[in-house]
């Protein structure tokens, strides 16, 4: 199961970028040159892009993948869905020692539709 990135903070991120290459490109006029502007316009252009495109992370029946914007993937592993945990949009993996170690993904960042299918397949492996 694929959790994409939200698409309004996508947009949004898009939009700031965009706003701050135009602001760049205003401070030509005038003379000044200020090249941090144009980075982080850049930056968030390509956050954004990254963000429509690629996957936020990815739930399996034994692990799950948490994508990096850079390619990096890092990966939980459990041995099944009964040992993944929501509590108050936060999700954690029980450990061996049955310890709770916390995931760091965010509701906000996931699409509504696909956190709520995330939940409803923790939840229906609890059931």
């Amino acid at each position: 199961m694929k959790i994409r990135y939200n698409k309004t903070i996508a947009i949004l991120e898009l939009t700031f970028g965009v706003i701050l290459l135009l602001m760049g490109l205003l401070t030509l006029f005038t003379g000044k040159v200020v090249v941090s502007t144009f980075v982080v316009g850049l930056f968030s252009l390509f956050y954004g892009i990254a963000m429509l495109k690629q996957t936020y992370f990815e739930v399996h029946d034994d692990h799950i993948d948490l994508f990096s914007m850079l390619g990096a993937k890092r990966t939980y592993e459990f041995t099944s869905l009964r040992d993944i945990e929501i509590e108050k949009n936060k999700v954690y993996l029980k450990t061996a020692e049955g310890k709770n170690k916390r995931i760091p993904v965010v509701k906000w960042m996931s699409r509504k539709e696909d956190w709520e299918a995330f939940v409803q397949k923790v939840q229906a492996a609890h059931a």
